[in-house]
Formats: C-alpha cells, structure tokens, sequence
C-alpha cells in the first residue's frame, strides 16, 4: 500500500517521504520537516518526552513530570513526581522564584542574593547591602 510500480516488470518505488507532513508506512509521526531535536527526528520516529498528536505539525513537549526536559520546559523532576514543597520546579515545569535548576541532573537549589553571584533571577549582585551602588536586592538601584 505505501508502494507504487510505476513501471511494470520493473522495482516498485516506496511512496513513504519522511517531511512530507503525511504519516505512512512506517512513520511515528511526520512534522514536516526533515530536521531533529523538535519531537519528531528526521527518520519520522518520535523523540523521547514529546508528542505529535497532529501530523504537519509542530510536536509538543508530552508531559510535565515525566522525567524527560524538553520543549518549553526549564526544569523537569527527576523522578517524573512533583517534590511536596515544588523544589524550586513548579507544576508547569518552570524554575520558581529564588530558585535554580540544574537541566542535566533536575537538582534545583535555592539562589542567594548579596553573594557576589549573579544567578537566574538576579539581575545584578555586588555582595553588599549598600543601597544606591547600583545594585540593591539583586536588582538594579533606580538613581533619580
């Protein structure tokens, strides 16, 4: 069925064309496109953590909290189950407020402003608590 003999006597010739935005023969998923790394690789087989519920269109990232840190994601849990506290990763999988998360272990760890280290969330820190130096609470002063 996914085969055409356009000539008789001679090879039939699949008609299954990975990026053609059509699911055939044996494809997982069809984005349409050639390219990896976006849910569907360029053999037509589905990525691990994402989901392409539509073919010709862009796959999605599967599930929050299955293990697997992909698409729009910015932390995932390493066990595929929300902690109690969230942990620093919200439901959603975005890192929470005063919190950073490492992609490769899913470790998040609570940031600490006036440390002398500039980490996510923080748009500056000078290590001091000296208001009008330019930086006060991890935030830029506002000098008028």
């Amino acid at each position: 069925m996914n085969y055409v003999c356009p000539t008789p006597g001679q090879a039939c010739v699949t008609t299954v064309d990975c990026g053609d935005s059509f699911v055939t023969g044996t494809e997982e998923c069809d984005d349409g496109n050639e390219a990896g790394g976006d849910g569907c690789s360029e053999t037509c087989t589905l990525e691990a953590g994402y989901q392409c519920p539509f073919a010709g269109m862009p796959c999605t990232a599967a599930l929050c909290g299955d293990g697997v840190l992909v698409g729009a994601e910015e932390c995932e849990y390493a066990s595929g189950e929300l902690p109690a506290d969230g942990g620093g990763c919200s439901a959603t999988c975005r890192i929470e407020p005063g919190y950073d998360c490492d992609p490769v272990t899913f470790v998040c760890t609570a940031t600490t402003c006036g440390d002398g280290n500039v980490e996510r969330g923080e748009i500056c820190d000078d290590g001091n608590s000296i208001s009008n130096d330019g930086c006060t609470g991890c935030k830029p002063d506002v000098i008028r």
